[in-house]
């Protein structure tokens, strides 16, 4: 039997998930540790938190095959540095980088990386990003799928899963607004994301209506309120972002189309979405993009050249074109008659395709990352 450590659940849970017809798992509690793990005859799964691994995890050290994680081990050194933690293993403990967050939470130059994989016969590296990077059958990018599967954990609660949406009725719904859009919590604020609403300015509406939905300015006194004191007693990430922002997948049926930014940060101030190799390596997905392919209400997601190419490899449909290849005529010749109503009545199948597709995808144990651990544990 084969041990396994995460060092986040969310990570874990999406493994057992997209594994679950490999390896018949039970829930196992260890009557003197008190750990709780997933098992099977083949494998034995464990998460250790940012604590266990710095008052417990030698106690373990030796019996652990494969260590899995990045994200949450980052608190326990104190740095990012990826030979720190090759350190802290055991010699024959195999090290899986596995970079399936969203968000700049892994920011290492390539070539850095390259030479981390080849100083060691027993690291590897899992990423959804680095689309630049020398090929090593140690590193397996390009995962865009990864954080798709870890915010489906994060905004379900972990196992408390919504059941599937139904089907959106776009003949049978009175909508109020032609489009939806948010600009983000910060889209005023100079260090924030200021390009969406310039994005924004730049399309004709003519006579198309939009609502831009605002969850943080012109707070009334109670959620003020509310605010402070879920941000004293949990944190301020789920004081500002809450429930509503992470986790909501009905934000209105009062519209037509829902047009969502996706989080990549176009660096010209004409908009032209020009990148270096080092920039285009960061380039990730986030919730915004899995919660468009839970529900099949009409999106247009804005994607960079990169993340649109990837998701339509994987087997995504996606009606309209990148951010860098003429999204901005797209959207303006929607705006054309009754271009908008065809546009839907032509893209439906898209999104409904897109719907199946991730919802097989979850439970998929083909998968590139899966086959790429199963080399790992022969």
């Amino acid at each position: 039997m084969k041990t396994i450590c995460f060092t986040h659940e969310f990570t874990l849970l999406s493994f057992v998930s997209t594994t679950s017809n490999l390896y018949d798992y039970e829930i196992v509690t260890d009557d003197q540790s008190g750990i709780t793990y997933f098992q099977s005859d083949e494998l034995k799964l464990q998460f250790v938190s940012d604590d266990f691994l710095k008052g417990r995890y030698h106690t373990i050290r030796d019996e652990v095959d494969i260590f899995v994680g990045w994200t949450e081990i980052n608190k326990t050194f104190g740095k990012d540095d990826m030979k720190d933690v090759r350190r802290f293993l055991g010699k024959n403990t195999i090290f899986v980088i596995l970079d399936d967050i969203g968000e700049y939470s892994f920011e290492f130059d390539a070539d850095e990386i390259f030479d981390w994989v080849e100083s060691n016969d027993k690291n590897y590296f899992i990423t959804q990003r680095y689309p630049i990077i020398k090929s090593h059958e140690r590193i397996l990018n390009n995962q865009v799928y990864l954080p798709l599967f870890y915010y489906f954990i994060d905004i379900n609660d972990f196992l408390f899963y919504h059941p599937p949406l139904p089907k959106f009725d776009y003949q049978n719904v009175d909508t109020k607004y032609d489009f939806m859009c948010y600009l983000g919590k910060d889209s005023e604020v100079a260090d924030g994301k200021p390009w969406r609403k310039e994005f924004i300015d730049k399309i004709d509406w003519k006579k198309r209506s939009i609502w831009y939905p605002s969850t943080f300015s012109s707070l009334t006194d109670r959620h003020k309120l509310l605010r402070q004191y879920v941000k004293q007693t949990h944190n301020e990430r789920v004081a500002d972002y809450g429930q509503y922002m992470l986790t909501s997948l009905l934000e209105s049926l009062d519209v037509k189309v829902k047009i969502v930014f996706e989080s990549f940060q176009l660096v010209e101030k004409d908009l032209d979405g020009t990148y270096s190799d080092e920039e285009l390596n960061q380039q990730f997905l986030t919730e915004k993009t899995l919660k468009c392919f839970l529900y099949t209400q009409p999106y247009i997601l804005i994607l960079n050249e990169n993340s649109h190419k990837l998701l339509t490899e994987f087997g995504y449909k996606l009606p309209f074109p990148s951010y860098q290849n003429g999204l901005l005529d797209f959207i303006n010749n929607l705006m054309e008659g009754d271009n908008l109503e065809k546009w839907i009545k032509s893209s439906l199948d898209s999104f409904n395709h897109n719907y199946e597709v991730f919802y097989h995808s979850i439970k998929d144990d083909t998968l590139p990352y899966i086959e790429f651990f199963k080399k790992i544990l022969k």
